[in-house]
């Protein structure tokens, strides 16, 4: 299950389904572009258009305003992995 601003979909040549990712994006409203967005997400999905270790589509969600932004933005940001370890 996907969740809206949580879920993302990534190149999983690079990044594991299901590994938590922090992303900063600059630019997120396509209406006011000094608003930015940082949170934690999921990589629970993939996209013929994601390619490399850095891109993502986040998941904003279902319904026309959703739709909207989701058309309007391609923006910049950075994006950490953040790997388990495991402690035997």
């Amino acid at each position: 299950i996907v969740t809206p601003m949580h879920s993302a979909a990534v190149d999983n040549s690079f990044l594991p389904y299901h590994i938590p990712l922090w992303v900063e994006v600059n630019h997120f409203s396509p209406d006011r572009l000094s608003q930015k967005y940082s949170n934690l997400v999921l990589a629970q999905d993939t996209g013929s258009a994601i390619k490399g270790p850095t891109r993502i589509d986040l998941f904003i969600g279902n319904g026309t305003v959703a739709e909207e932004i989701a058309g309007k933005l391609n923006s910049s940001g950075q994006v950490w992995a953040l790997i388990p370890m495991i402690n035997n």
